[in-house]
């Protein structure tokens, strides 16, 4: 199962990176992940600034429009 880790830890790890001069390794140690995911967050704030640290929710709701004319489409393109 893949942990989530909250807003405030990111930015904690970023300010570790900047002001702390810590690798990405050991920040990963210290908050129990590895260092993939803290360089990822890295990159993310490079590109992004504090908004690409933010997580985000992905389980998004469709408007009943929208999931109607899905419908309408999957019966056409599969009959």
């Amino acid at each position: 199962m893949q942990r989530v880790f909250s807003f405030e830890i990111r930015l904690e790890c970023i300010r570790l990176y900047e002001e702390e001069n810590l690798s990405p390794g050991a920040i990963a140690k210290k908050i129990g992940t590895v260092h993939s995911v803290v360089e990822r967050w890295l990159m993310l704030y490079k590109y992004n600034g504090i908004e690409g640290l933010k997580i985000k929710d992905y389980n998004q709701q469709y408007d009943d429009d929208l999931k109607s004319k899905s419908r309408v489409f999957t019966w056409y393109y599969f009959n």
